[in-house]
């Protein structure tokens, strides 16, 4: 039973990280993102030399980035830093879980919206209610690759199939899709092999034991 549960915890923990783009289903309440933006210029300008660094720059740049660069120009704009004993670590990545036991009790807390009113903007950020920070990728059922979200976002807008760039998109989507349905293939008749042996184990175990 031991080696069961470990062996499906492990198998359950690639299958978490390999699938976890959502090939199937994609959805989102924020608003759509601009025709020109990383994925577009990935595949435009990809052997084409250096691509921007566009987790540093922001929509108003064209890119769905985290506004890094706008930030360090704002911090040298403030004649006086407020200056902070704490270290506030942001995590910029799938998202965790805010009520595990270890973390819990280090959450960093909006006070402002805490404090305020509900539905409200309370801190005047663009955000409404980001008590702990804010999902950006909306209500997606998984968490896809941008390749995922490029090709649903383009289904949505009723994109011609015959338009040069969603055929790209289009292609590196079905790759990877094939890509990652073979892995799983190939995972879930490993896991069938595990269990099957595994019962065979205890069904010899068993009968040792009846025997003696």
């Amino acid at each position: 039973m031991k080696l069961h549960n470990a062996i499906n915890r492990t198998v359950l923990t690639f299958l978490f990280f390999t699938f976890s783009f959502a090939l199937l289903s994609f959805d989102t309440k924020g608003k759509q993102l601009p025709a020109g933006n990383t994925y577009i210029d990935f595949i435009s300008n990809s052997g084409e030399g250096d691509l921007p660094d566009w987790a540093l720059l922001s929509p108003e740049d064209g890119y769905e980035g985290v506004r890094t660069n706008e930030f360090y120009k704002y911090l040298k704009t403030l004649s006086n830093v407020p200056d902070r004993k704490d270290v506030i670590v942001a995590v910029i990545d799938s998202g965790f879980d805010i009520d595990h036991p270890d973390l819990k009790d280090n959450i960093w807390i909006n006070e402002k919206e805490i404090n305020g009113v509900e539905n409200i903007d309370d801190d005047n950020n663009g955000y409404v209610d980001d008590f702990h920070g804010w999902n950006f990728l909306g209500d997606s059922k998984a968490l896809p690759l941008e390749a995922t979200r490029e090709y649903f976002r383009l289904k949505r807008l009723n994109t011609p199939e015959t338009d040069p760039y969603f055929i790209k998109v289009k292609e590196t989507y079905e790759d990877k899709k094939d890509e990652n349905t073979s892995t799983l293939t190939g995972i879930s008749e490993t896991l069938n092999e595990y269990v099957n042996a595994e019962n065979v184990l205890k069904e010899k175990i068993l009968r040792r034991i009846l025997k003696s």
